[in-house]
């Protein structure tokens, strides 16, 4: 079979491999239909990989959907030929976060194409029955696999606790900042707004989203920010993007004892004052991938 295979900064080969072979009683083979490229495959390819770089080549991407071709003897909730949606994820089970519901902080997690664990471009993946997830027949595999990102925002949005009278600052608005602006008005948030510095993505989440748009970037933005915080300061401020220029930013309308849900990546650090989070008394959390999310996801799109 094929496979795309890093091996350090823009040196991406398309492989012949060996077609896995089931080994495990609890596992499936999946023939690979459909693939996301998220921005992380795409610093990978870009810069080489993270801090730590690339211990050993690996197969991008994380985002995918398929066809169960085979399955292990234990397997019983799938069957041949059922279409799928496939978590990325594979959490041990039994660490004190796999057992109460937070396994996407299990420090045993093998996650598709991170830190050298190999990903789903390939044509052929073994992978767990537990993180496999039949979709309808009116899904796409193209929509199947963007369950994945769509549970990124899913969980940022319930952990953030967004409900009807929640107003909301989505910080990014690419597509996990779009896919959040979205969820939230699912969950009934009682006004979004979505920022970006990039005229073209605040168009795109003008048009697919209810969201309103602000420019960070604006000559005016300090009115704006400040006719916002006077009026109706914001009770969450998701931020998407890592900048902490964009932080900054948003963190202008947000009120005391706001809640502040960080997504974005950065080795920055934030532009807080201890004695600011204390006065302003803000609440701070990290949203680390997702979990328990895939059947909401995959009964939302279908």
């Amino acid at each position: 079979m094929k496979a795309a295979v890093l091996y350090g900064k823009k040196d991406l080969w398309i492989e012949e491999r060996d077609e896995p072979a089931i080994r495990n009683p609890d596992e499936v083979l999946i023939k690979i239909q459909s693939v996301g490229i998220c921005a992380s495959d795409r610093m990978y390819y870009f810069s080489g990989g993270t801090l730590r770089g690339i211990p050993k080549p690996f197969v991008l991407g994380h985002e995918c959907s398929g066809i169960i071709v085979d399955k292990g003897k234990k397997v019983r909730s799938l069957q041949i030929g059922d279409r799928v949606a496939i978590e990325p994820g594979l959490p041990c089970n039994h660490c004190e976060f796999c057992l109460s519901g937070n396994y996407n902080l299990c420090k045993s997690m093998k996650f598709m194409a991170s830190h050298s664990f190999d990903g789903c471009l390939v044509e052929y993946l073994i992978w767990r029955e537990d993180r496999v997830f039949k979709i309808p027949e009116n899904m796409t595999f193209d929509e199947a696999a963007l369950i994945e990102p769509l549970s990124v925002a899913i969980f940022a949005v319930r952990s953030s606790k967004i409900s009807k009278n929640t107003r909301v600052l989505i910080s990014g608005a690419g597509p996990i900042g779009i896919l959040a602006a979205e969820v939230s008005s699912l969950y009934k948030a009682k006004e979004i707004y979505i920022a970006d510095i990039i005229d073209n993505r605040l168009k795109t989440a003008a048009k697919v989203c209810s969201a309103k748009t602000i420019n960070f970037d604006n000559p005016t933005i300090e009115e704006e920010l400040e006719e916002i915080k006077e009026s109706n300061p914001v009770d969450v401020i998701i931020e998407t993007t890592g900048s902490p220029q964009a932080l900054e930013n948003g963190l202008k309308v947000l009120k005391r004892g706001g809640q502040l849900s960080l997504i974005g990546l950065s080795v920055k650090s934030l532009p807080l004052r201890i004695i600011d989070i204390v006065y302003q008394a803000y609440k701070i959390q990290g949203i680390y991938r997702f979990a328990n999310t895939y059947p909401q996801a995959i009964g939302w799109v279908s």
